[in-house]
């Protein structure tokens, strides 16, 4: 796993590629990336998983409690350093499909990817000795409606 494409890293050079060219070239890596609008431009976001279609979605969540600020969808220490993201994965999945990708791509990269790449067979699908643990999203809004945690529901429709 490459954590938080783009962050705390090099940027992106023609001539020097860096770690976040690895991350978009090797597939032995896989690129972890925060959909939040802020961490990653939605242009780079977009040619991130054009490019790599096993990258993660990823929400850097952060507990806005003294001294984090929360700001346009951030949170920010009081010397204006992002410290993290108040993203939460339904809005993750949500801003990919505002960028283009269909809705399966945009879940896939919200949890398939991410089971994938650590190797865990009973997260992040749907199937035989999966664990079952299932969010319902609005088919128009794409907005959380039902949560089940290994079958039994937790969240009310």
């Amino acid at each position: 796993m490459v954590t938080h494409l783009f962050n705390g890293m090099a940027p992106l050079h023609h001539r020097k590629p860096g770690l976040a060219g690895a991350a978009l070239d090797d597939r032995r890596l896989v690129p972890s990336i925060i959909a939040d609008g802020v961490h990653v431009h939605p242009a780079l976001l977009r040619l991130a998983l054009l490019a790599r279609p096993d990258a993660a979605l990823v929400t850097d969540a952060v507990a806005t409690v003294a001294p984090v600020v929360a700001r346009d969808g951030a949170g920010y220490l009081p010397d204006g350093t992002l410290a993290g993201s108040t993203l939460t994965m339904a809005v993750a999945v949500q801003r990919v499909v505002a960028l283009g990708s269909s809705p399966a791509v945009a879940v896939r990269a919200a949890t398939g990817n991410a089971a994938s790449a650590i190797g865990a067979t009973d997260y992040g699908r749907i199937g035989p000795g999966a664990r079952a643990d299932v969010i319902a999203l609005d088919p128009e809004s794409l907005a959380v409606r039902a949560v089940w945690v290994g079958g039994h529901a937790v969240a009310p429709e």
